[in-house]
């Protein structure tokens, strides 16, 4: 859901596309596990059929656990996978894959690609200097686990100091939301609307 108003988030977009500004959390730190995401492939994980369960033996039968592709990547980078880019970066994205044809079948067969996959590429072009660094979309990771906490109406006013904190690095979206989230608190508690009928 929205942190801000539609033309707030216009604004703040507008103006980061003028300066060429992409939005990409991107760590260069990679632990040796999380390497292994793309160097060792995952052979059709999902064995929930028998089907899969065929193809997941015919897999591991004809191709090598490790990934030939893995060496040709330039060094990997990861973050969210809630990105958002420029029109610019899509065309120069493009072009990379079509000048360097090994590095989608490098991430085939990998586990959470979506987490290195463009953090990567970013960090093997021009634009890794206009880059925000953070994701436009807030999520709290503050409970262990492999998901972030799923927020509740309860959550809203820590959402409200959020943004008062947030600067010229707030981040314009949240996620995740419960069902049942009181939506005109919502809106009373981050736009200040509808306050009467929330009561």
């Amino acid at each position: 859901l929205p942190l801000y108003p539609a033309e707030t988030i216009r604004t703040v977009l507008r103006e980061a596309y003028d300066r060429g500004r992409q939005f990409i959390s991107a760590n260069p730190s990679i632990t040796p596990e999380e390497a292994d995401r793309i160097r060792r492939r995952r052979f059709c994980p999902d064995k929930s059929t028998f089907a899969r369960r065929l193809l997941r033996i015919a897999m591991k039968c004809t191709m090598r656990a490790e990934n030939p592709f893995f060496d040709r990547l330039p060094p990997l980078e990861k973050g969210s996978q809630w990105i958002a880019i420029t029109d610019r970066m899509r065309d120069f994205i493009f072009d990379y894959l079509a000048a360097h044809p090994d590095f989608i079948p490098a991430f085939r067969y990998s586990h959470a690609a979506d987490e290195l996959f463009f953090h990567t590429l970013l960090g093997d072009s021009p634009f890794a200097g206009h880059n925000a660094n953070y994701s436009l979309v807030h999520a709290d990771w503050s409970h262990p686990g492999a998901h972030p906490k799923t927020l509740s109406t309860s959550d809203l006013s820590q959402l409200s100091v959020l943004k008062s904190r947030g600067g010229g690095n707030s981040p314009l979206f949240a996620r995740k939301f419960d069902d049942g989230l009181d939506i005109a608190r919502y809106r009373e508690i981050l736009f200040g609307q509808g306050t009467k009928a929330a009561r």
